[in-house]
């Protein structure tokens, strides 16, 4: 399995299929960091909190495989097969697939 983003519904997805018994996962961000999140300070919504945590932790973490710096290339179907090729940190990586699904979107921001 492969989730690509860092947003708020991609730590809910990557916890959620971390629980899952006998799962691979791939998780794709394109932030150059070793935590996918900065915590908020004070943050008003301790369930956020808590998902900021683990998601962090799961990141570090042997249950999923953590691509830092990665965006994704392109995505092929060859031989009935779906593939997503990834550029993590200027590697070009293979990623099968057998589902493509979208879970919140924010855009493209580009550094100022």
């Amino acid at each position: 399995m492969l989730v690509v983003g860092g947003g708020h519904s991609a730590a809910t997805v990557i916890r959620e299929l971390t629980r899952l018994s006998g799962s691979q996962v791939t998780w794709a961000v394109r932030k150059s960091a070793n935590e996918p999140y900065d915590r908020i300070k004070d943050d008003p919504l301790p369930e956020r909190d808590s998902l900021l945590i683990e998601a962090n932790s799961l990141a570090k973490s042997t249950r999923l495989r953590f691509c830092p710096n990665a965006i994704v290339d392109a995505v092929e179907r060859t031989n009935g097969e779906i593939l997503v090729i990834l550029n993590v940190g200027g590697t070009r990586e293979i990623v099968q697939v057998d589902l493509l699904t979208s879970h919140g979107f924010a855009g493209f921001r580009s550094p100022s």
